[in-house]
């Protein structure tokens, strides 16, 4: 209602409110896609932490056996003894590096690999060192 050339303020209009809620629930959606991002983020965060953890432990374990363990006999191994089997898959390959002669080993390299399936696709990390023989 006008009061001469005043404009009587005493509420809002109805397209004021819609426009006041229409910006509300584009700003809620914002906060809702990223929050599902964060959490997918932290989901991939946690299973690349969890493959590390078990890339490390079984890459040292390796590196302290013996030299003519058979856990370092040239080829290909699957863990057996992987606490999350099921979840991830540990496994390594070792080869042989003759020494300048030829009549012995000198080194071996070893390639250690664990792999998940995570967010609809097959992930995977790899680590590889060398062992000497040191006898």
């Amino acid at each position: 209602m006008k009061i001469g050339n005043k404009r009587d303020s005493r509420g809002f209009t109805i397209v004021e409110a819609a426009v006041a809620i229409f910006m509300l629930v584009v700003a809620f959606m914002g906060v809702a896609s990223t929050t599902v991002m964060v959490v997918n983020g932290n989901a991939i965060s946690k299973m690349s932490t969890t493959a590390s953890a078990l890339a490390s432990a079984k890459m040292e374990d390796l590196k302290s056996k013996s030299f003519t363990d058979a856990n370092l006999a040239a080829g290909s191994h699957a863990d057996a003894e992987n606490p999350l089997q099921g979840f991830y898959t540990r496994s390594w390959s070792v080869t042989d590096v003759m020494d300048a002669s030829g009549m012995g080993v000198s080194y071996k390299t070893i390639s250690l690999t664990v792999t998940w399936n995570g967010q609809n696709s097959s992930r995977s990390m790899s680590l590889s060192t060398l062992k000497t023989n040191s006898s």
